[in-house]
């Protein structure tokens, strides 16, 4: 579950809003988050990112779409 601010979610970050320094950190969050999908994903895992809105406005459907990927896997 990644915090719509701190990893950079367009309606809860805007790039100049706040210092340079998180500026700065927001951007390697986004970055490292997108490398660590990608390492994952070429070591045959599988991850899922939900934003913690999504988690507090619908749990239900956070846990079905967890499901449904697991459904899929061998």
């Amino acid at each position: 579950m990644d915090g719509a601010f701190w990893h950079g979610h367009p309606s809860k970050y805007w790039p100049g809003r706040s210092s340079g320094y998180w500026d700065e950190k927001i951007a390697r969050n986004m970055a490292r988050d997108r490398r660590v999908d990608g390492e994952l994903a070429e070591a045959g895992w599988t991850s899922l990112r939900f934003w913690d809105f999504e988690v507090q406005k619908d749990l239900r459907e956070v846990v079905a779409r967890v499901i449904a990927v697991l459904g899929t896997i061998d």
